[in-house]
């Protein structure tokens, strides 16, 4: 009995072993992780956001309005 006690005793200790390293190498990872985007304002790249939005909002219009005149030439030319 002290045997089987022992033997499982070393094993119960080798499966927390195995479980403590990944735990270890899964908060490595989170904060290699959290390290990489720790930099990155949200507030700022809302703003950039808005602004290419607004960008491409000019640009439709633009286009719209290119398109619009072109129509016209076309219906003033016989």
């Amino acid at each position: 009995e002290l045997a089987d006690f022992t033997a499982d005793a070393g094993l119960d200790v080798q499966q927390l072993d195995g479980q403590r390293s990944q735990l270890e190498a899964y908060a490595q990872r989170l904060q290699a992780d959290r390290e990489s985007v720790s930099g990155v304002s949200t507030d700022e790249e809302l703003l950039n956001m808005l602004q290419v939005e607004r960008a491409l909002q000019a640009a439709s219009r633009f286009i719209s309005s290119v398109d619009d005149s072109f129509n016209e030439i076309m219906r003033i030319i016989p």
